[in-house]
């Protein structure tokens, strides 16, 4: 039992590690002013993926135990539709209204900032509940593994869109989005072997 909560916390460990060597680097590299616009963007994303999940996620851990194999997979689909559905209807008001919204976030109109943040959401909810099925399933060490790659890919994308992009706060917004993709893409990818 030991042993199975040290593979599942060393990949958060990591990656809080790679958050404190990186963050001072960003801070630097990125204007307070983009930062707090990338802050707000954050923070509108968390509340609505919180709107948007409506739970799904507690209930697929909560169910996921009294479930066969092929009942897993279709607890799995009806919450992430669930979670889709709702996405689709906040995302439809964020792109009805994206010049208030981004007007809201950066200051200016910017179609790019409501993609992002829609894009935003729905990536959160595929990797979320990616992160579920491989915690749930009890792999711990490639949960640890994706919590690495996870932070690592956030970094890189940083850094890689820093050098065309330079001091805004699109950096940030795409490498976050780009990050949750790339935590996913690895996920269906492990699935599929």
């Amino acid at each position: 039992m030991l042993k199975k909560f040290l593979e599942f916390a060393s990949g958060n460990f990591i990656a809080l590690f790679l958050g404190l060597i990186s963050s001072p680097i960003i801070t630097r590299l990125i204007m307070p002013e983009e930062m707090g616009k990338f802050s707000l963007f954050n923070t509108i994303t968390s509340v609505l993926f919180l709107f948007v999940m409506c739970g799904m996620d507690q209930a697929y851990v909560r169910y996921y135990n009294a479930e066969n194999e092929v009942g897993k997979i279709d607890i799995l689909k009806d919450c992430i539709g669930v979670s889709c559905a709702v996405g689709s209807f906040v995302s439809i008001i964020i792109m009805a209204f994206y010049p208030f919204v981004s007007d809201y976030i950066v200051g200016t109109r910017s179609f790019l900032v409501c993609l992002l943040l829609v894009l935003n959401i729905f990536s959160s909810i595929l990797q979320r509940f990616a992160l579920l099925e491989v915690r749930m399933s009890m792999q711990a060490k490639f949960y640890s593994v994706l919590n690495i790659w996870h932070k690592s890919s956030y970094i890189m994308l940083v850094f890689g869109f820093y050098s065309f992009l330079k001091n805004n706060s699109y950096v940030l917004m795409i490498a976050t989005v780009g990050s949750n993709i790339a935590c996913w893409i690895v996920c269906v990818m492990k699935s599929k072997q």
